[in-house]
């Protein structure tokens, strides 16, 4: 009769509802789950069954925990960007969040053990994106450069001078457009624009584009 200590480890996967099933335990003796997410074991105090009962079916029930992410966003002014709109992915997919910054341009979520990719945006055009491993609590500061300019549009005649009243158009990427006039130094301006790839068009009154 052998009565040497014997260990075995069994290995696998949860399934989509989050269950991994292993068939023909031994009651009465000790297990040791351990429960990982990208090779990182996210329940060290919480994995040990001490004594397996004795019944046809047993449930354990391990809690994947959840780490704080703080973003800290900014504007191009590096100033804090409010009313961001945030998107917060994980990179194996199923999980997600969303939220938007407050005055301080601070958003602070609660995510599930893991990596994640987030990204920022204004009106729906992305400013910024990044990943970031959620194993600990993290802070994040992004960076929008792009959000928050002020573009300055000058108008002038053959010989160089100001022309006033010129209806300028910028349009981003054939969806964010706004117009203004030109003064009398001949310039328009748009203050808070979303940067990128842009279009500009001058008009006199009733007249096509100026070249």
């Amino acid at each position: 009769k052998d009565n040497r200590l014997k260990n075995e480890t069994l290995t696998g996967e949860t399934n989509f509802n989050g269950v991994f099933q292993i068939n023909s335990t031994l009651p009465r003796i000790q297990y040791i789950v351990n429960a990982s997410r990208y090779g990182k074991i996210f329940n060290p105090n919480n994995n040990t069954v001490a004594s397996l009962p004795a019944k046809e079916h047993v449930n354990v029930t391990i809690l994947c925990p959840a780490k704080t992410l703080t973003l800290n966003i900014t504007d191009h002014n590096r100033n804090p960007f409010a009313n961001a709109q945030v998107e917060v992915t994980e990179q194996m997919g199923g999980i997600s969040y969303t939220g938007t910054t407050d005055s301080s341009g601070i958003l602070t979520l609660q995510c599930t053990f893991g990596k994640y990719n987030v990204k920022v945006y204004a009106e729906n055009i992305l400013l910024n994106k990044t990943s970031v491993e959620l194993f600990e609590d993290q802070n994040v500061s992004l960076y929008c450069k792009l959000y928050n300019l002020t573009v300055s549009v000058k108008a002038i005649d053959y010989f160089g001078q100001p022309i006033p009243n010129v209806n300028v158009t910028i349009t981003r990427e054939k969806t964010y457009s706004r117009s203004a006039l030109t003064k009398l130094d001949g310039t328009a301006q748009f203050p808070n624009f979303i940067g990128g790839k842009c279009q500009i068009d001058a008009y006199l009154n009733g007249q096509e584009p100026l070249t």
